[in-house]
């Protein structure tokens, strides 16, 4: 089974920094440094490199941070869809991928972390479960507060899908029927059947600009090398 992993994330899109009081400019720049700080450097820090990071930016963004060697940087228009981004994701695949069976396709935000084994497990698994198409998913999830350094552990995400959850597409022809950001994450069994997984340990940063996430279950030791060697 041939496949490419993509890991698309929203940077910097024009649909919900109003409800944090920020300007667009205040909310770029926080995103950037987050995406720098926290996002980038887990994905450098990963295990197996064979993936792609797609990020999603507003078409009116230029300066986009510390670019990775393998990542894409897509561009939304102001009119497009800002859930599903449809037409700018199915026309990135469509000129990137024509030798591949399957698309595995992984969410992250703007101010999420990896585990460094994370991109190595789904591939394990998508190698041990050929053409099929799934979701994969996390029980556990970690909150690190990083104004304070501490990490916690919760499993706040065990009865329903989280927005960490990763989907396995077929590829037709450079053609998804869905991508990762089409349904709500919490409504991917509604389309595909699924397995949660334990090991897979996906972080959300807890700043000062958070949109929903908080601080969630109880305190663990960590060693902060294992998901960000960037971060102190």
């Amino acid at each position: 089974m041939k496949f490419k992993h993509l890991v698309i994330s929203r940077l910097a899109i024009k649909w919900s920094y109003h409800r944090l009081n920020l300007s667009w400019d205040e909310w770029l720049n926080d995103s950037i440094i987050l995406y720098d700080n926290y996002t980038r450097p887990s994905l450098l820090n990963q295990t197996n490199q064979n993936f792609i990071l797609v990020t999603l930016i507003d078409e009116s963004v230029e300066y986009v941070g510390n670019k990775l060697v393998n990542e894409v940087i897509v561009k939304v228009s102001e009119g497009s869809d800002k859930i599903g981004f449809k037409d700018e994701i199915n026309e990135f695949i469509k000129n990137t991928f024509d030798d591949c069976d399957y698309l595995i396709m992984s969410r992250i935000d703007r101010d999420d972390m990896y585990h460094k084994d994370y991109i190595n497990i789904i591939q394990d698994y998508v190698n041990n479960n050929p053409d099929k198409e799934y979701y994969i998913d996390n029980n556990k999830i970690y909150s690190f507060d990083s104004i304070n350094n501490v990490m916690y552990s919760s499993n706040k995400y065990s009865n329903t899908i989280s927005p960490f959850v990763t989907i396995v597409q077929k590829n037709n022809y450079g053609f998804v029927n869905k991508n990762v950001y089409s349904v709500q994450h919490s409504e991917w069994d509604r389309y595909l059947s699924g397995k949660k997984l334990d090991n897979l340990l996906p972080v959300q940063v807890i700043h000062n600009n958070n949109l929903l996430n908080k601080i969630t279950g109880n305190k663990i030791k960590y060693n902060l090398t294992d998901f960000n060697k960037k971060t102190r």
